[in-house]
């Protein structure tokens, strides 16, 4: 304690480099406020982040404040943001929960009315249903209450407990009257909880009709945009959870759903209260006749039944009557024994089915029975219109507010906050191409346009416009480092977060540039089917190229012509002497280097190495990849499997491989690759990225081990999502552009056009006109290039079942029977068999038309989506899928069930490649 207050030390927020808060925190550190010292009680030092805060004391908490105090607790408990409380709001909030939850409030406001109407002889099942239905009530208070703050002690909180409370007076075995014992018209009549029971239910019905404005209303602005969102894409037509106005809409029709069932309530509950004073309007008929009963049977015993006969002649003309009476006495606590008694007098009225219609009045010696079923009917039906009465005044006025609140309001709200948000996008986005070190160090932007709210977006705007003001008045100044002395270039690498060098410094991409200007013209090899097995036409295939026809030295040519013959090949073969040997030295040894494996052998890293040369002139990589990326692939290419155990990531971690445990089961086979095929660079005989510069060779690593890396399948699926979501964000220039693409040739082949407009800038083709945007500068851009790489080169690793039939067989043969022998290490160590490795139960075709349909499919979906020119993976998938399914139709023999589920599996395949190329050519 230090002058009576009390005081904590915290971490600070802010930044060293900043030098008023850095002399700040240096002078707490040093001791310097005697006060922060006493505040600790300890002796250490500070550091130069932490500061001291005072603990205000806290304030008395009143009645309404613990309400408050009650809601921000249980938020900020774990259970609130856990995943079980999250599924229990997500299932109250659900189509089936608001269902049931409706039938049960139908059942609790019509049942015990409707038991009455329909003359139910017991209470039975009015007792079972109306039981699961208050369980139902309790179930959803409880969790409501436990899981949403917003309704915990609200108006809807209180009038479903007073409404769930209710039901008890409907339930028999509670406090709810007994369908098959009369009623007894005594001192204890029920009918004084009149008023008790009529203002809990309309309670009941106030409150869940509230609930039920709130559904409608949903209901309906579903239902208009499913109208209006009709044939665009489910990215576009997403409704925004963030949405100011959205939060807006809903806080008003809560507001208002509220606020109609709270007067709706106080008129149906307050407005008797006014007639509790008013005399008691009540039949005395029923109480004088038994009374005049008695005294004659009294006097005159044989005077009893001609009396009862006057009685009968009285009630004979209402709809309810004595129907049974007799002479006795009453014993023990106001039961009445029945000694005598009489028939035959008349009496209109017969005994009712349901006992709790009898009303029974008597004097100490004579009791009459009354037929009471026509009034308590016709008292039970005006109570259901009531109900309805009460639930229509509030879903009218509810909806009726809600709709003209929302026209005024929320729709112009709505236009307007829409508008920042598209502003806000176009903003990050330009800011993000603008400056790549302004993204590094701000990296969230990007994301906040879809998880922020407009009004925190609209602030990141005006910050992000500020910062590129910055950036661009003190850009020249930061890149200019001509005549700096060292020690200042280090002050501003030290800001930047990034190296800076002198005027000497060179990019990859500017290296590249001034190769590619100035690349030496040399012969292109050809390849002859003596030499190298194939001819040219075979090798740029992607149907007939067969490796599996190649003999060892055969393979080991062809690597060394892909190499070679490339454009980009320039970047290893400069025209020094010895350059052919050591590439030929590289070559060999990344051949050794393959183990014999059925699939992942040496054999398919030149298959992968050729689709990556077909890929890289489909996709016209040179107008936005420079020569070093491009080499860099094919490289990656040639050793992305350097080393392969013939086991996959799965059976090294199981088994705790060395492997596995070196790389922390992260990727463990891709990182060897890459490893091993560093080891192999790294060395003199063959380094064939000897000449390039220091900048230039860590451009190389960086694309060689990203696209290693993401030849593993765990990544398949954020590669999809990534090139999708490309499109969907640029897809008006891949609209436009596709004007400018050559239309289909004989055949529906395509042809690449030549673009004479275009300058060569950097890495990446850019157009002329500023204003004008094409596919090659999207493919280009910083966040993109890496994408658009690793998607080259995993797209030739999996492009098998996108092959020719009969390549595409031999390797999914190969591939099962690498599967296979694994599958019989995981038996003979005794553990789990992965699925596709169990040589005994795999069904072969139905494999390979899962692993097209779930994987292979949508990923060359998206590619064609963004290429057009590589419709002919789509058409092969397509072809490939229907033979599958041929073999497994003749080796299964399937019912007509499972014939129908495999044919409608395929065909939706097809659908979707077929949608990609028909978009293409619309």
């Amino acid at each position: 304690m230090a002058n009576g207050k009390r005081y904590v030390l915290v971490p600070g927020e802010g930044k060293r480099g900043d030098a008023s808060e850095e002399s700040e925190s240096n002078e707490s550190g040093r001791g310097g406020s005697k006060e922060s010292k006493s505040a600790v009680g300890s002796s250490r030092r500070f550091h130069g982040s932490e500061k001291v805060e005072e603990i205000k004391e806290p304030k008395p908490v009143g009645f309404f404040d613990f309400f408050q105090h009650m809601r921000t607790s249980l938020q900020g408990t774990e259970w609130y943001s856990s995943l079980a409380a999250w599924r229990i709001r997500s299932i109250m909030t659900g189509t089936a929960c608001t269902t049931i939850m409706l039938c049960a409030l139908m059942t609790a406001l019509l049942l015990p009315d409707l038991s009455q109407i329909l003359d139910f002889p017991h209470n039975v099942w009015t007792d079972l249903i109306m039981s699961v239905s208050m369980c139902i009530f309790l179930c959803e208070l409880i969790a409501l209450s436990l899981t949403d703050v917003h309704y915990l002690f609200s108006f809807f909180h209180l009038m479903d407990v007073i409404g769930t409370t209710s039901m008890i007076f409907d339930i028999s075995f509670l406090l709810g009257a007994k369908a098959n014992e009369p009623a007894m018209a005594s001192k204890n009549s029920a009918q004084k909880r009149i008023m008790l029971l009529r203002a809990s239910r309309a309670a009941r019905v106030g409150a869940r009709a509230g609930r039920l404005t709130r559904v409608l209303r949903v209901c309906k602005f579903v239902a208009d945009f499913g109208d209006d969102d009709k044939g665009k894409p489910m990215d576009e037509t997403k409704v925004e959870k963030t949405s100011i106005a959205n939060v807006i809409s809903v806080k008003l029709s809560n507001l208002l759903a509220t606020r109609v069932a709270s007067l709706t309530i106080f008129l149906v509950m307050v407005m008797p209260l006014f007639e509790v004073m008013n005399f008691p309007q009540k039949d005395l008929s029923l109480v004088a006749w038994v009374d005049q009963v008695t005294a004659v049977h009294r006097e005159d015993e044989t005077a009893t039944v001609a009396e009862l006969q006057k009685m009968a002649e009285f009630f004979s003309v209402h709809s309810y009557g004595p129907f049974a009476a007799c002479a006795g006495q009453v014993r023990g606590e106001g039961e009445f024994i029945c000694e005598k008694y009489y028939e035959d007098w008349g009496q209109v009225q017969t005994e009712p089915a349901r006992r709790s219609f009898v009303l029974m009045v008597h004097t100490p010696d004579f009791l009459v029975r009354f037929n009471m079923a026509r009034p308590l009917k016709v008292k039970a039906f005006l109570d259901l219109l009531n109900c309805f009465f009460t639930i229509l005044i509030m879903v009218v006025f509810g909806v009726a507010l809600s709709t003209v609140v929302t026209d005024l309001a929320v729709t112009p709200l709505e236009r307007m906050l829409g508008t920042v948000r598209e502003m806000a996008n176009t903003v990050f986005r330009f800011s993000s191409n603008l400056s790549s070190a302004e993204k590094d160090e701000q990296p969230e932007d990007l994301t906040d346009i879809d998880s922020a709210g407009e009004m925190v977006l609209l602030e990141k705007v005006v910050e992000k416009l500020a910062s590129i003001a910055l950036v661009q008045t003190q850009q020249d100044a930061i890149e200019d480092t001509d005549g700096l002395q060292e020690d200042d270039i280090g002050v501003l690498s030290m800001l930047k977060g990034t190296e800076l060098k002198g005027s000497q410094r060179s990019t990859a991409e500017e290296t590249s540039v001034g190769r590619k200007g100035s690349r030496k013209i040399r012969p292109t090899p050809t390849l002859s089917t003596e030499v190298h097995g194939v001819d040219e036409d075979t090798y740029n295939s992607l149907s007939t190229f067969d490796v599996f026809i190649l003999s060892p030295l055969q393979l080991n040519k062809l690597a060394y012509h892909a190499l070679v013959a490339h454009p980009s090949g320039i970047i290893a073969l400069s025209g020094e002497e010895g350059e052919d040997q050591l590439l030929q030295r590289f070559i060999l040894t990344l051949q050794k280097g393959y183990n014999p494996n059925p699939f992942h052998n040496f054999a398919h890293a030149l298959d992968v190495l050729a689709g990556v040369v077909r890929m890289l002139k489909l996709v016209e990589a040179d107008t936005f990849l420079s020569d070093l990326e491009q080499f860099s692939i094919l490289v990656a290419a040639l050793g992305h499997d350097l080393g392969h155990p013939g086991q996959n990531n799965g059976f090294l971690s199981e088994v705790s491989h060395e492997l596995a445990i070196r790389y922390n089961d992260m990727s463990p086979l891709e990182n060897m690759h890459c490893s091993k095929l560093y080891q192999i660079l790294g060395k003199p005989e063959t380094a064939i990225f000897r000449l390039v510069s220091t900048d230039e060779y860590k451009e190389v690593r960086k694309v060689i081990v990203e696209t290693i890396l993401h030849t593993d399948m765990i990544g398949h699926q954020p590669l999809v999502k990534d090139l999708n979501l490309i499109y969907q964000v640029h897809q008006e220039v891949f609209r436009s552009s596709l004007q400018a693409a050559a239309p289909t040739m004989a055949g529906g082949r395509r042809k690449t056009v030549r673009r004479p407009d275009r300058v060569l800038t950097r890495s990446k083709v850019m157009p002329k006109e500023a204003t004008v945007t094409e596919p090659s500068e999207i493919f280009g851009m910083p966040e993109n290039k890496m994408l658009i790489m690793n998607t080259i080169l995993h797209s030739a690793d999996v492009s098998n079942p996108a092959r020719g039939w009969e390549v595409s067989k031999k390797w999914a043969d190969v591939c099962i029977e690498e599967f296979f022998q694994q599958g019989d290490q995981e038996k003979a160590l005794g553990i789990p068999v992965q699925f596709l490795n169990d040589r005994e139960n795999l069904n072969r075709p139905n494999s390979q038309i899962g692993f097209i349909e779930f994987m292979i499919a949508p990923f060359f979906a998206a590619q064609i989506w963004l290429w057009p020119i590589l419709f002919e993976y789509g058409e092969n998938l397509s072809n490939n899928i229907g033979y599958w399914q041929d073999m497994w139709e003749e080796q299964t023999k399937p019912s007509q069930e499972d014939l129908d589920k495999v044919r409608n599996r395929v065909a939706k395949v097809r659908e979707t490649l077929s949608c990609a190329a028909m978009r293409i050519m619309s």
